[in-house]
């Protein structure tokens, strides 16, 4: 049997900011050259540094004419990425951070999976180097998506499932296609924390088919002197996390799925607000059976007709999900509990966040003792 003409090979724009990365910049580097797929435009983008990365850069650059080596202002790693967005060539768009390095084999995998899918995204495992104590490192690999292929709802229910997951947030185990970036005119934000998840929730208004492999792609260095380890508070992990609970609702408005995804989002914008959910019970003294029998009780409720909530459940809900902008929760100002919800939300969503909360809190409430 004859096989047809081999699909041609799209150029792939691999862009790597760095900033004081003279240190460690070259093992990645060379783990973008070595790679077997040869159609590589490789940017090299210097933030500024103040130490030898320039150097080191050029030195690399001049060694393999794949390479580009820009000079820039130091203006942030989200500044510079949408600097290599502007000057990128490719048909598809790859990206790696300087302190890590792509695996054999990624980038061809990864353009394989795109062309034999005809995928706006692809995705991949990747390993997570973990440093020790004694200077070593543990390693180990993460995937939460099964290899196939997805129309946008059925991602989005993946996604949705795990939304905070470095798999889906960050940009370095995935292939873009680099005309769905310039027709949505998409840009990386200047945010103090995640500008790569708010980049690929806008990837994913646009994109409507995508693919996961198998094979593990990239390996990522956990460094413990890293922005989100060191200047990322709770606070913007919160305000972040309530925005992008925002962003996933409307694009399942749009999708119209909100209905089938309501209660998969709701948890998602509740699971970071346990410690003081969990401080909050204990000031009001509700024991754990009790409240673990009150959200049981409350999740039979038929929603179209009337019902009370406990008391318990009426104030930590008013306080976990109404209460947002006040740093101070409600039940440690007052200890009271309004009357009835009507005028804060629906009873829909009154039941919808009683459930989200049961499936967050009932493993908790099993091990605190209080």
């Amino acid at each position: 049997k004859t096989e047809g003409p081999a699909m041609p090979q799209p150029l792939v724009s691999v862009i790597v900011p760095a900033y004081n990365a003279a240190g460690f910049i070259s093992r990645c580097v060379e783990s973008i050259t070595s790679q077997s797929y040869p159609e590589l435009e490789i940017l090299l983008l210097n933030d500024g540094s103040t130490d030898d990365t320039l150097a080191v850069c050029r030195k690399l650059a001049a060694a393999d004419s794949r390479i580009r080596v820009v000079d820039k202002p130091n203006t942030g790693a989200a500044d510079t990425r949408s600097c290599g967005l502007a000057l990128a060539h490719g048909e598809c768009i790859q990206f790696a951070d300087s302190d890590d390095h792509l695996l054999p084999g990624c980038t061809a995998n990864l353009v394989a999976a795109m062309q034999r899918n005809h995928a706006d995204l692809v995705l991949a495992p990747y390993r997570m180097m973990v440093p020790r104590k004694d200077g070593g490192y543990d390693t180990r690999e993460y995937s939460l998506l099964p290899a196939g292929v997805y129309n946008k709802v059925d991602y989005l229910w993946q996604l949705t499932g795990n939304a905070a997951a470095f798999y889906y947030g960050v940009l370095w185990n995935k292939l873009y296609r680099r005309d769905l970036i310039q027709m949505a005119h998409i840009r990386f934000e200047h945010v103090v924390y995640a500008e790569d998840q708010l980049f690929n929730t806008r990837y994913l208004q646009v994109a409507q088919r995508f693919a996961a492999i198998d094979e593990a792609a990239y390996c990522y260095i956990q460094n413990p002197q890293s922005v989100c380890h060191t200047q990322v508070s709770a606070a913007d992990m919160l305000r972040h996390r309530s925005r992008m609970y925002h962003t996933y609702k409307e694009l399942c408005i749009q999708l119209g799925v909100y209905d089938k995804f309501r209660l998969r989002l709701l948890t998602y914008h509740l699971r970071d607000r346990l410690h003081r959910i969990l401080r909050i019970i204990r000031c009001m003294g509700i024991r754990c059976s009790q409240l673990r029998c009150q959200i049981f009780q409350i999740r039979q409720i038929n929603i179209y007709q009337p019902f009370q909530l406990p008391q318990g459940l009426c104030l930590l809900i008013a306080t976990a999900v109404v209460n947002d902008r006040n740093p101070q929760p409600l039940a440690l100002r007052t200890r009271k509990c309004p009357d009835d919800l009507r005028h804060i939300m629906s009873r829909r969503d009154q039941i919808d966040i009683v459930g989200a909360l049961f499936l967050q809190l009932q493993e908790n409430l099993r091990k605190t003792g209080f």
